[in-house]
């Protein structure tokens, strides 16, 4: 129940974060980004891509789903299978979505008929497929609806006749922020290309299927019908975070025990996180510094693209959600929730809603003891407590300890 040891570090000045006796680093601009040459753990994902693909290439379509939290290497992972393809014969097309695109109907089939235009060998397709979209057959059909499936049912068939000059992969990233019309095409190609050498691959977030996401209720269609297939990313082993840690520190030596343990409880294992809080550390010149170790891992802030993006996360949140959350950075990365009640002075049933709706958008998960929470993953706990009000820590800290 008592506050974590190095959170002090997370709130102190720049330049002042690090444990005592450790050496100040040379000021620097900024963290160089550090990505890792080697895709760490996931070679079970690779090899069953691989049987995917030849089943494609013999003639039998497939269409994946790459799906895993953010930060766990789900765009690495699809540009390791398209190379393999692409190695195998495979021409090879990837279009992409953003948040803004659920506003915008068919946005990643606009986005693919234009990198289709811009690949020779989809060049003339490209084109069809942008005609369709910008402008569809059947204005005469009195009925609307008719008018959309004729052109969901079109737009499908000429995505599987892509595969008609040889193998082929379709690319689709992040199709948590797709439309419903882009999802029906989706839908109606996924039962089109059992015959046909064509493999499409989508990348989602998990952490991203709000309950009123239109792709929740399509992937569970396709997955309970056999329609698509689902390669979920887990988080990486403290072995294979090891790994990854001693990669990306470049000194020729594996990393130390201590040090690697301290990585893996501050990443949780998530691939991104990983890189960017070695990242900060390379910035600080401590990246390499065994005597240093496991003691500048802890006492490194959390990077800032990291925090940014749990900061987004959580600002649209309620103010009874943020207040949970904030007393649950002070409890710790796991709390009950009688101890959380007792910090808020709020009652078990006032605290059912905000907990619902952090849950609901992944800043709090649920754990498998009943009557326990806790966050998502550390650095998410790290964030929230680092925003904390000065006036307001105090008097969260003396609660928790009453209520331990």
């Amino acid at each position: 129940m008592a506050r974590r040891a190095g959170r002090d570090r997370l709130t102190a000045a720049p330049g002042h974060g690090r444990p005592t006796g450790v050496p100040h680093p040379p000021v620097v601009d900024g963290p160089r980004p550090l990505v890792c040459p080697v895709l760490v753990g996931r070679d079970d994902l690779l090899e069953h891509a691989d049987r995917r693909i030849a089943e494609v290439r013999a003639g039998s379509g497939r269409f994946l789903l790459l799906a895993g939290e953010a930060g766990l290497g789900k765009t690495r992972l699809l540009g390791a299978i398209e190379r393999r393809a692409a190695a195998g014969g495979f021409r090879v097309v990837r279009a992409g979505t953003y948040p803004s695109d659920l506003q915008v109907s068919a946005a990643i089939l606009i986005d693919l008929a234009r990198s289709m235009q811009r690949t020779e060998s989809f060049a003339a397709a490209g084109r069809m497929l942008r005609q369709r979209l910008e402008a569809p057959d059947g204005a005469a059909l009195v009925d609307a609806q008719q008018r959309r499936r004729l052109l969901v049912l079109d737009i499908a068939d000429l995505l599987a006749s892509l595969a008609v000059d040889g193998p082929a992969v379709v690319s689709l990233e992040d199709l948590h922020w797709s439309d419903d019309l882009t999802l029906e095409v989706l839908e109606a190609l996924a039962r089109r290309i059992d015959d046909v050498p064509l493999l499409v691959i989508g990348t989602y977030r998990s952490d991203e299927l709000y309950p009123r996401v239109p792709m929740r209720d399509w992937r569970a269609r396709l997955l309970a019908r056999r329609e698509a297939e689902e390669l979920r990313l887990g988080r990486l082993s403290a072995e294979d975070t090891a790994r990854m840690t001693t990669l990306l520190i470049e000194t020729g030596l594996p990393v130390a025990r201590d040090m690697a343990a301290a990585v893996h409880a501050r990443t949780d294992g998530i691939p991104l996180h990983v890189e960017e809080l070695l990242g900060v550390l390379a910035a600080e010149g401590m990246a390499g510094d065994r005597a240093a170790g496991a003691d500048a891992i802890r006492g490194v802030g959390v990077p800032e693209t990291v925090e940014d993006a749990i900061v987004a996360r959580l600002e649209p949140r309620s103010s009874a959600a943020r207040a949970v959350a904030r007393a649950g950075a002070v409890i710790g990365r796991a709390f009950d929730l009688e101890v959380l009640a007792a910090v808020t002075g709020t009652d078990l049933d006032g605290l059912a809603e905000p907990l619902d709706e952090l849950a609901e958008h992944f800043v709090l998960l649920p754990a498998r003891i009943p009557g326990r929470y806790g966050f998502r993953h550390a650095l998410i706990c790290d964030t929230i407590y680092d925003r904390i009000p000065e006036a307001e820590r105090p008097r969260l800290h003396s609660r928790t300890a009453d209520a331990a």
